[in-house]
């Protein structure tokens, strides 16, 4: 599965249920964004149920912003945790070639060809949502 997703410090998030009886999800309640815990392996509560992966795309490089919008995806989706995060950085550079004619009144031109270069970098936080059963 590919994502392109060129962003500037907004950021967005994709939802897959990990089994159909998730695909709906009217069914979970909605819990809070400030109770949902991130971790990167383990978690403090024994028995839990996996219900979804969330993914989110950044051009903003603050951890924070990262961990709130998976809080908040986590929380719209019912979740009490999410586990294994695994964060990911993408470096892009796009090149596009910028052509520039000038010329003078008695009929002479000049073209100049140049690449006008910018570099973006995208991360993404992938983790598993859980919640307690």
């Amino acid at each position: 599965m590919a994502f392109f997703v060129f962003l500037s410090g907004c950021s967005t998030a994709s939802f897959v249920p990990l089994s159909s009886e998730f695909k709906g999800m009217e069914k979970l309640t909605s819990t809070d964004p400030q109770k949902i815990g991130i971790f990167k392996s383990t978690i403090p509560f024994k028995e839990y149920q996996e219900i979804g992966i969330v993914i989110v795309h950044s051009g903003n490089s603050d951890i924070n912003v990262l961990f709130k919008e998976m809080r908040n995806q986590a929380a719209k989706h019912g979740a009490d945790a999410v586990l294994n995060y695994r964060l990911t950085s993408l470096t892009e550079t796009h090149s596009v070639p910028v052509t520039s004619t000038s010329c003078i009144p008695s009929g002479g031109c000049n073209t100049i060809t140049s690449a006008t270069t910018s570099t973006s970098i995208i991360y993404t936080i992938v983790g598993t949502l859980v919640r307690r059963k």
